[in-house]
């Protein structure tokens, strides 16, 4: 079956999947190798505060001092990048009106599988319904790799997010969420 036509949940193979393309690139990338974080357990605790931080969505201070001095954000789908914290902050900016979880005592997102392999980390998930300016997007799937150094700071986060069309597409409608079911559909 050609890839294209895999389906777009099916779990741990996508985990694995995502894992060794991320190990694939980190070989071929031209930044240089990094030493593998010891012990284990050190990538483990900061793959916990990375999600927990995430999840929360509250401290960016906190969120963006987990990367190096040039840790890189990647966007694949967007084709963007970002290096610092700084820079990194200013891509998320956390601070902006217009955003609202559907359930504002939820967490950002839920990771649904993570595979941890030496420095590398793998997430699967979702970012979960949300407003934005007004229009509501339902679920949101993500896979997210991370490579950390050996002191557990991020040195890259490389994002796969399957964006809501009418998000990305300015003049289209949000996607229908379970609660626009109930009559709190954006207006078209």
């Amino acid at each position: 079956m050609p890839s294209a036509q895999l389906p777009l949940r099916s779990g741990a193979a996508t985990t694995a999947l995502c894992l060794a393309l991320s190990v694939a690139c980190a070989r071929t990338s031209p930044t240089p190798a990094l030493p593998e974080p010891e012990p284990a357990s050190l990538v483990d605790a900061a793959v916990d505060r990375f999600i927990g931080l995430y999840a929360a969505r509250r401290d960016m201070q906190a969120f963006a001092s987990q990367f190096r001095d040039d840790g890189v954000l990647v966007d694949t789908l967007l084709g963007l990048r970002f290096v610092g914290p700084a820079a990194i902050a200013g891509f998320y900016d956390w601070d902006a009106p217009g955003f609202e979880l559907v359930d504002p005592s939820g967490p950002v997102l839920r990771v649904d599988a993570r595979t941890i392999d030496g420095p590398r980390a793998a997430l699967r998930g979702q970012f979960l319904p949300f407003r934005w300016q007004g229009a509501s997007y339902g679920a949101t799937d993500f896979v997210i790799l991370l490579t950390f150094d050996a002191t557990g700071r991020i040195t890259r986060q490389e994002d796969w997010i399957a964006y809501p069309r009418g998000l990305l597409c300015a003049g289209e409608a949000a996607e229908p969420t379970a609660s626009a079911a109930d009559g709190d559909a954006p207006a078209q």
